[in-house]
């Protein structure tokens, strides 16, 4: 994936990818073999690559291998070379978990055996550069910070972000330093606090524990006013590693944000949208959110594809339309860059009476079909065409002709129209919105329902000024409604 050296944002359904490629990034910056097998070799592969080989030839050469490769646009001479999968000269570093060589006798008689499975146990996991060394996280090629807002609330990950933001706030020498004086103190706190308490007998004493897992590191915490951040609300534990891994402006090359809106309320994530937008930091989001995506510019975005390994950049949509969503109010972007199909609709009448609509027209509900409906201000249409085009998804849109077909729809939409976009509005002039043509089709219902205590106004009239009272009304009545032509055609076409 070619990214961007400011902000990336990864969008895409659940299970499309988003999550694994910031773990990737993080394993192959961070460089810790003890990381990977704790998180485990076996779960980290892909499980295709698992099953074509069980289901093929068991052979050592055929075993599936984890290649990462982070191309890098400085060019120190140290990790410039052609170690990497396209043998182009460039600057990188990679991670590889591949079966051990050393070990092909072993693991040759392992399927011979006739043993199910991948013997993972001898596989080897390598940091490289691509000049072909190994690299380790001291060596400082790529600094680096993931801020797993995901797991608010697992003190494993709450400690890990602290060791984290401790390793790269501190240079090497000063944290030697720091621990070398903890521990110091730790063994005066012993000899001159604790042996007043000592109870055991038998020459037995209580001690602390003084090892590299009981260090400082170990008990380290971040306050926030006094209060441990362990101790925070769960939406403000998430602003707040945020926004103290976008300050380290000068520390960290590379800031990995899975869903940094999770647990936020509307306000707090416009102010954590503006503290993104001000980083220096090479940054990476994964996100669920129309507004992050959209307030920090739908051109920085990657759309995921949950069915296949594939991707697409939105860097391409028309600067006014990725300025007009970072201004829209509201907008309902991922529901329709998510969906296979999408049918948008022009108002609020319309939406509330679809489902209504579709069960008459197809004779199944709405929510089996897999087809999204948004509604959007009629001005809006083109916005979202423009991503359509780009995404090569299939849009339907529902509308007026504001008693101008030829001008309203056919010359308006002359550019967008394709076999993946159909534009439908009622082709005669004088039904020239929702609710004439509505009531034309369904005059007889109509009058029963609305006709009661109209004094100065006439049916029609009073549907034009109520479009979405008289929907609901339409919405719960137990009769059958007349589904307009137009609105027939544009349900057919999109579920096709």
């Amino acid at each position: 994936m070619p990214f961007n050296e400011d902000v990336n944002i990864l969008v895409g359904d659940n299970e499309s990818g988003k999550s694994t490629i910031l773990q990737a990034i993080d394993l192959v910056i961070r460089a810790s073999s003890s990381k990977i097998e704790e998180l485990g070799i076996d779960k980290l592969m892909n499980n295709e690559a698992i099953d074509e080989f069980l289901s093929g030839e068991r052979k050592f050469e055929n075993l599936p291998e984890i290649v990462v490769e982070l191309y890098l646009s400085e060019d120190p001479e140290e990790i410039t070379g052609t170690n990497n999968s396209y043998e182009e000269y460039c600057s990188g570093i990679s991670l590889s978990c591949r079966a051990d060589e050393r070990f092909s006798r072993q693991i040759k008689e392992y399927f011979l055996e006739g043993n199910e499975g991948i013997p993972f146990e001898y596989y080897e996991i390598a940091f490289e550069t691509f000049a072909g060394s190994p690299y380790t996280r001291r060596s400082n090629y790529l600094k680096g910070l993931f801020v797993e807002n995901s797991n608010v609330g697992n003190s494993y990950s709450l400690n890990e972000y602290i060791r984290n933001i401790f390793d790269v706030t501190l240079e090497r020498d000063k944290q030697i330093e720091l621990k070398q004086k903890y521990r110091t103190h730790k063994d005066v706190f012993v000899s001159s606090v604790m042996n007043d308490y000592q109870l055991l007998e038998d020459g037995y004493t209580f001690s602390l524990k003084n090892s590299v897992r009981n260090g400082i590191e170990s008990d380290l915490s971040i306050s926030d006013r006094g209060v441990a951040l362990e101790n925070k609300g769960t939406g403000l534990q998430c602003f707040i590693k945020t926004d103290l891994a976008l300050s380290k402006k000068e520390n960290i090359d590379v800031i990995l944000l899975e869903e940094p809106e999770n647990h936020l309320s509307y306000t707090n994530t416009l102010k954590l949208i503006e503290k993104i937008k001000t980083a220096t930091n090479q940054l990476f989001v994964t996100t669920h959110s129309d507004l992050i995506c959209t307030r920090l510019d739908l051109r920085k975005c990657f759309l995921l594809n949950s069915s296949s390994c594939s991707f697409t950049s939105l860097k391409f949509i028309p600067e006014e339309t990725a300025d007009f969503f970072i201004k829209a109010p509201d907008n309902k972007m991922l529901q329709f860059c998510l969906s296979a199909k999408t049918l948008l609709v022009e108002g609020d009448a319309e939406y509330i009476l679809m489902e209504k609509m579709f069960n008459k027209t197809l004779g199944k509900p709405l929510k089996d079909s897999n087809i999204g409906i948004i509604s959007v201000d009629g001005l809006c249409f083109k916005r979202y065409l423009d991503i359509a085009k780009i995404i090569g998804m299939r849009v339907a849109i529902v509308t007026d002709n504001d008693k101008d077909y030829q001008v309203k729809i056919d010359e308006k939409y002359a550019e967008y129209k394709n076999d993946n976009v159909g534009v439908f509005a009622d082709a005669d002039n004088s039904r020239y919105t929702f609710e004439v043509c509505l009531y034309q089709d369904n005059k007889q219902l109509c009058d029963k329902l609305f006709s009661e205590g109209r004094r100065t106004l006439t049916v029609q009239d009073y549907m034009l000024n109520n479009k979405a009272d008289v929907a609901f009304a339409l919405a719960d009545s137990m009769e059958d409604i007349e589904v307009p032509g137009y609105i027939k055609d544009a349900l057919i076409w999109i579920d096709a």
